[in-house]
């Protein structure tokens, strides 16, 4: 199984997920919070190791697209960025079922079940 349960809260389910290439920076984090400031409202938040790799330029276009996005964050203080986890038939289910039985347990354990 990929996506294992690693944290449980009464309001929130932490998941770790292996990502299928095995590497070990390849993972995600999965917490799933229920919040009481919103109206019993499920968050879901996901946290990657994202990096800019860039095979393919000059070591100095590297270096200077690296520079620009280091003055966007200290200037504007976001930069959009993308990453990605690879899962394959078991794994997808697993990562699925994580997400219903944190839902299904977040309702139960506030009363919300519906």
């Amino acid at each position: 199984m990929s996506t294992v349960k690693i944290k449980e809260y009464p309001d929130a389910i932490w998941f770790k997920t292996i990502c299928d290439c095995t590497h070990n920076d390849c993972t995600q984090t999965i917490a799933i919070e229920q919040d009481k400031d919103l109206n019993g409202a499920i968050t879901i938040q996901l946290y990657n190791n994202i990096y800019l790799r860039a095979y393919y330029e000059k070591w100095y276009k590297n270096l200077w697209r690296r520079i620009k996005l280091a003055f966007r964050i200290l200037f504007i203080g976001w930069i959009e960025m993308e990453g990605d986890i690879i899962l394959r038939g078991e794994d997808i289910k697993s990562y699925f079922t994580a997400l219903e039985t944190a839902y299904t347990n977040l309702q139960r354990s506030t009363g919300n079940d519906k």
